[in-house]
């Protein structure tokens, strides 16, 4: 029987009008107070929605009916955890289309559903199992995922549910302009990015869509989903298997999906179409088409709908150019990894690379000025390609995927799937029309570009796939291989036209000449010439100059390029004669890096570039052999960030300086630069009164701060600091050694007091307990040890399952928790009483870095080499904010003290400042090899040293470089780093972003 409580809140939802009670204060009553008056209202209020979904993915309306049930049921359990109720619509959204996607999925492997799950899923083909709806259904969906949040909500109330402005208004607490504003931004967004991903939109699709069945659930099935998620919400029905209903199986599985990563927030999907249909792009449609009985339309229906635009590099990108409307403030951050990849563009005016550290930029050859990031791997880009107008950027990624680009905008268009290991080289076709792609599962695969279909594979390689190219007329095709062979293929057959060696190891690069009549193949042997026609042997050489990683040819064929691995020559670029055989120059014998990963001409000949494991592309002139420029970055990298006590401070390790910043007046104060090697860990001490820093050069130095004076030198180590800390009182400090050892000191004398030794490997990361009586330790041995500080004594070990190497770790405000961050991307919680893992957290997608506890305790923040910092929270597990931005490995995650704001460090050359709030970048810093800085926010602003007048900043429109001077008025905001710590109260600057 109802207490009185929920009676009171079922009556006052009786007497409100429905469309007047907003989804935050039902959530809140459920979640809350268990209302399930409130519940019951929420599946009347979503439950249309989430059945036209259902029904659109599958095609019986029993399994439909289940994954409707499916949807709710999540609801029920993870109510608690939905961050913010008024983005409910884009949530409930989201794990709809998952449920139906898992179900579908599920369908097509036995055993993953009991036998009557699968019977229910009609056999018989859906017409939008067609692969070119479902390919624009995918595009819509993966568009949409990228809206903001903000635009996603009026399109889903407005279009999806058919409500109207003001009742959307009303729901999300909006005023019904910003609704209207919101609407029409999202519907602009998201035609731009369908346009450039090749599709366009008719009427024809929009009524081939919503003329489905209708999303009506009967009462029945509403109060049958409500009892059985308020069911599956207090854990009933989890026991097991056995007796358990087809709605219940689904949703386990789900949330065992989502366990394993935060789903993304699907929202709209299908129906966001509405959106961006109709002749004049009108928000408007008839409410007819979601009546009872209308069934999907027949295929040719929809067929004719969905019209893939006619392939046109030229026509696509001039009709969307977004940063013709609103110029950008670029930063030379450069790459944070070896560069692998290098090309220039048709005209010669830009040079593309790809690097280790899962990024492609594009820069200005006769500037050297970084023009665009294009982001999105997550692992190395080790292959890059120009489209034949350089209208589009093709990135290959040891991350199995290779990907196509709007160069102008940035925006990536669509992905290459299929590889089941690394890509390691791409091409266009001379026509643009298909792309080539070389991997380690050793095949090479021909892709359509427009479409992204898989043409066919070459297959007769017996290992990996190094480098491909197109023959110039694009009717054959050249690939490399580690098992000792080159191959040339005809594309059109796929069959094997001629093999180039054996040679003596492996190939690691090859080249067809402008005229298509040579081939030339280079491996840790040397370099040969081969004549295509006949796979005739003509040249022979190159293998004086140790293993070559790299080849070219001139656009006039008449001579060779050649990059080496250092044999002890310094012959590491070298320019050949492809008459004579003959070295005609070595373009560098002084480069820093001793191992070469590519080297090109430009197009006319003139200028050749390189790059190497340093991040450093340097160019040079082909007749002379004289440099002309590097292309890489300016701002140093960081590797540590810290906070003083009071927040006023904050510490930036970056190359071999510390830099320490007046957050009051927003800019550095301060630079702590005498370690001869890079600063890896910094920090405060308690009272904050000083500073300690770790470096690769052995050594610990402590800093006064007020007066950046060096106090103390600790330098008995015999290898690399890794890791420093102060104890509570500040009395003590902890060094973690690359030696395997942890070294007590005493501050005030400098004397060693105690060596902690037992690892077996290297020490990662150190810290002391809250009291100050214990000591923690992480390395790569796969452990974090607990020691007595008295004593010296381990007293407890954490260990993973599976064993990782620890990277990072950190104490619990209480100390009653210790955190660990491991090589796998795992973040996991451990009591220090018994030494039990509490919880591991999942989502990171590469080694955790850095770990820090809130203040309270309540909340846990993580860096990762995946780009990325995560807050958490420490009871439920949940991840409250994901922080992207950086373009580079994140070394350091640090919260202010009053945990509103977190502060990152990154190998991207970029300390940034978050707010933990809303997850917002609120702005970089950055520091300069010449002593001079900047802070940049997301808008576009700036502050930075001389007055806003400085040589490393620039706009960029389209790709053009604008100086910074044209922006300077408009754009500069002194103290803006101030102002986002709230010391300063003036408002930001406000601009016109179109001029």
């Amino acid at each position: 029987m109802a207490g009185p409580q929920n009676l009171l809140d079922y009556l006052r939802l009786l007497v409100a009008p429905p469309e007047h009670v907003t989804d935050t204060e039902l959530l809140d009553r459920f979640v809350q107070g268990g209302d399930q008056s409130a519940f019951t209202a929420l599946v009347s209020r979503y439950g249309p929605m989430v059945m036209r979904i259902c029904r659109r993915g599958l095609a019986d309306s029993t399994a439909a009916e289940d994954c409707f049930q499916a949807t709710f049921m999540i609801l029920a359990r993870k109510a608690g955890s939905i961050r913010r109720a008024p983005s409910l619509p884009s949530w409930i959204h989201g794990v709809a289309l998952r449920v139906a996607r898992d179900t579908r999925k599920a369908h097509r492997q036995p055993g993953q559903l009991p036998a009557s799950a699968s019977e229910l899923i009609d056999s018989h083909p859906d017409p939008l199992q067609h692969l070119t709806t479902r390919e624009l259904l995918l595009a819509v969906d993966e568009e949409v995922q990228r809206l903001p949040e903000k635009d996603q909500l009026g399109v889903i109330l407005c279009c999806l549910e058919n409500l109207s402005r003001e009742a959307a208004a009303r729901r999300l607490g909006w005023t019904p302009a910003s609704v209207k504003a919101r609407l029409e931004r999202g519907r602009r967004r998201l035609e731009a990015r369908l346009a450039r991903r090749g599709f366009t939109l008719s009427s024809g699709l929009a009524a081939a869509l919503i003329s489905g069945r209708a999303g009506a659930a009967g009462a029945g099935l509403r109060a049958a989903t409500v009892k059985a998620a308020l069911a599956f919400g207090s854990g009933i029905g989890s026991e097991g298997a056995k007796g358990m209903t087809v709605a219940t199986v689904i949703a386990e599985r789900v949330l065992r999906n989502l366990a394993l990563g935060k789903v993304a927030i699907c929202a709209a999907g299908v129906s966001i179409l509405l959106a961006v249909i109709g002749s004049a792009g009108s928000l408007m449609f008839s409410g007819q088409a979601e009546k009872e009985g209308h069934g999907v339309p027949p295929t040719n229906q929809v067929l004719a709908a969905v019209r893939p635009r006619a392939f046109s590099f030229g026509k696509a990108l001039r009709e969307i150019e977004p940063d013709k409307q609103e110029p950008r403030l670029v930063a030379p951050l450069g790459h944070g990894g070896g560069v692998n990849s290098g090309v220039f563009s048709h005209d010669g005016k830009l040079i593309l690379t790809g690097s280790d550290d899962t990024t492609a930029k594009l820069w200005d050859r006769a500037s050297g000025k970084e023009i665009r990031t294009f982001q999105g791997h997550m692992r190395s880009v080790e292959s890059v390609a120009f489209s034949p107008d350089g209208r589009f950027v093709l990135t290959g990624s040891s991350d199995k995927t290779a990907r196509l680009w709007d160069a102008i905008s940035g925006q990536e268009i669509r992905s290459f799937r299929g590889h089941v290991a690394g890509i390691s080289s791409v091409a266009f076709s001379p026509d643009g029309k298909q792309v080539i792609t070389g991997s380690a599962d050793k095949t090479a695969r021909l892709w359509e570009t427009v479409s992204g279909k898989e043409i066919r594979g070459f297959q007769g390689h017996n290992d990996q796939v190094r480098s491909v190219a197109f023959s110039p007329d694009g009717k054959q095709i050249l690939t490399a291989s580690e098992d000792k062979t080159a191959r040339l293929w005809d594309v059109g057959s796929g069959k094997e036209i001629c093999i180039f060696g054996p040679h003596p190891r492996e190939v690691t690069a090859a080249a067809i000449s402008p005229d298509g009549k040579l081939v030339l193949v280079g491996g840790s042997w040397g370099a040969r010439l081969w004549r295509a026609a006949t796979g005739e042997e003509i040249l022979n050489f190159a293998e004086k100059h140790g293993r070559v990683t790299s080849v070219a040819f001139s656009a006039d064929g008449k001579q060779m390029l050649t990059g080496h691995i250092d044999n002890g020559t310094k012959k590491t670029v070298t320019l050949w004669d492809v008459a004579s055989g003959s070295e005609v120059r070595a373009m560098n014998e002084q480069m820093d890096g001793e191992w070469i990963h590519f080297v090109a001409f430009s197009p006319n000949g003139k200028d050749v570039i390189a790059g190497d494991l340093s991040s450093t592309v340097r160019l040079w002139e082909a007749a002379s052999g004289e440099e002309i420029r590097t292309l890489n970055g300016r701002s140093q990298v960081v590797n540590s960030v810290a906070f003083s006590p009071d927040g006023k401070l904050l510490l930036i390790g970056a190359s071999r300086v510390a830099r320490l910043w007046d957050t009051a007046v927003g800019h550095p104060i301060m630079s702590l630069d005498r370690h001869k090697y890079p600063v890896v860990s910094v920090v405060f001490s308690p009272d904050g009164m000083q500073v300690l820093t770790g470096s690769f050069d052995a050594s610990a130095r402590l800093w006064d701060t007020a007066s950046a004076r060096e106090v103390r030198v600790f330098e008995d180590h015999v290898s690399l600091v890794r890791s420093v800390a102060f104890s509570p009182n500040g009395k003590l400090i902890l060094t973690g050694n690359e030696d395997k050892t942890a070294r007590l000191w005493d501050a005030a004398s400098g004397a060693e007091i105690r060596l902690l030794a037992g690892h077996t490997g290297p020490i990662k990361s150190v810290a002391f307990s809250p009291d100050g009586q214990l000591v923690l330790t992480g390395s790569d041995d796969k452990t974090a040890r607990l020691w007595r500080m008295s004593s010296g004594k381990e007293i407890r070990r954490f260990i993973g399952q599976p064993e990782q190497r620890i990277l990072s770790v950190a104490f619990s405000a209480d100390g009653n928790q210790v955190v660990t961050g491991d090589f796998q991307g795992k973040v996991r919680l451990w009591e220090v009483a018994s030494g039990k893992a509490r919880r591991v957290l999942l989502g990171h997608t590469n080694c955790v870095s850095s770990v820090a506890f809130s203040p309270d305790g309540r909340r846990l923040l993580s860096g990762s080499y995946d780009h990325t910092a995560r807050l958490w929270d420490v009871l439920s597990g949940d991840v409250h904010q994901i922080f992207k931005g950086h373009t580079g490995l994140v070394m350091s995650a640090t919260f202010s003290p009053d945990a509103k704001r977190a502060l990152t460090g990154s190998w991207d050359g970029t300390a940034r400042l978050w707010d933990c709030a809303s997850g917002k970048e609120l702005c970089s810093l950055l520091n300069f090899p010449d002593g001079t800085w900047a802070v940049l926010d997301p808008a576009g602003r700036y502050d930075s040293s001389n007055g806003g007048d400085i040589e490393w900043l620039h706009g960029i429109v389209g790709n053009e470089i604008i100086p910074l001077k044209q922006l300077k008025e408009e754009r500069y905001d002194p103290c803006l780093l101030a102002k986002y710590m709230g010391f300063n109260k003036e408002p930001l600057r406000k601009f016109d972003t179109s001029k």
